[in-house]
């Protein structure tokens, strides 16, 4: 029998992403090798009442919708309804590559012992430039947590998970603008993570509407942080997401430098980035903060 498998699609169902949304419910709907469907979990307020609509009749898709705009609580509400063997998740303007579901179901046979099995897939900015989100899978293998700290390796559209395994309370506290890291690591401390080196989705990177590169997503990113280092992990692993907070904090200084907004704020966050592992290299930076200061002493 064909494993039963729902994926879990988030979205603001605006508008302006109807042909995003199309384009991801179609990718999954044309899997073959599983028998699969599509659950849209539309969040917020400005959601298109006649997209849902017709998306609400659209065969082998189930609608649900809830008026916060939240990516983890959409993805914790989708978690819950969950009713199949098998889950997974793809972001409404990201696609899932032919027979990805089924590549990673074959992960499963592998290994059976496996709670999540992840896929390779393609980064793709601007519509055209692509890297691969796994670049050495015997690493990923060995120590996939540690591998975290030099990239994310679990994308929108690239993991299979087995619903008797992954519960609900792994999304309970997912970090907003870190929400894959997070649950990443979330993996790593409590399950069995496998891998399959098969290209499963494309993940597109700085679409319009796309939150990734908004300053709200910058600021947010050290809230983010925060929760993942409240996680119970190894100490040199808690080092590396240090060092990350402090890149964090110096991102957000350069930010409020840049922008010309209040440079109290890009001093408050320099001074932050400057404890953390790593911070001695924003030290020359200083200057620069200084120099703003003495030309330009109303923006303190």
């Amino acid at each position: 029998m064909e494993p039963r498998v729902t994926v879990i699609i988030p979205t603001t169902a605006v508008s302006e992403r109807r042909d995003y949304l199309a384009r991801s419910i179609d990718s999954v709907l044309a899997q073959t090798g599983v028998n699969v469907s599509a659950l849209v979990v539309a969040n917020g307020a400005r959601c298109d009442d006649a997209l849902l609509a017709k998306l609400s009749r659209t065969k082998n898709v189930t609608v649900i919708r809830f008026t916060e705009e939240s990516l983890p609580v959409a993805l914790r509400t989708g978690r819950k309804y969950v009713e199949t063997p098998f889950f997974g998740e793809l972001d409404d303007d990201d696609v899932l590559l032919p027979r990805g579901l089924d590549n990673l179901s074959a992960g499963f046979r592998r290994d059976p012992e496996a709670h999540v099995i992840v896929g390779n897939g393609y980064l793709r900015r601007d519509g055209f430039s692509d890297i691969e989100s796994m670049t050495d899978i015997d690493l990923l293998r060995a120590n996939p947590l540690r591998a975290l700290l030099q990239r994310n390796w679990l994308c929108p559209g690239g993991a299979l998970f087995r619903s008797d395994a992954v519960s609900e309370r792994d999304f309970s506290h997912i970090a907003k603008y870190y929400e894959w890291t997070y649950l990443a690591v979330v993996l790593c401390l409590t399950h069995k993570v496998s891998f399959v080196s098969s290209p499963v989705f494309i993940h597109h990177i700085g679409l319009p509407l796309s939150m990734d590169v908004s300053r709200e997503a910058l600021f947010g990113r050290i809230e983010a942080l925060r929760t993942i280092l409240s996680l119970p992990m190894p100490s040199d692993i808690r080092r590396g997401f240090r060092r990350k907070l402090g890149a964090q904090f110096h991102g957000c200084s350069a930010a409020c430098l840049d922008e010309r907004r209040n440079l109290g704020a890009a001093f408050t966050h320099h001074l932050s980035s400057l404890i953390y592992p790593g911070g001695w290299r924003y030290l020359s930076y200083t200057r620069h903060l200084l120099y703003a200061a003495l030309t330009d002493p109303l923006r303190l």
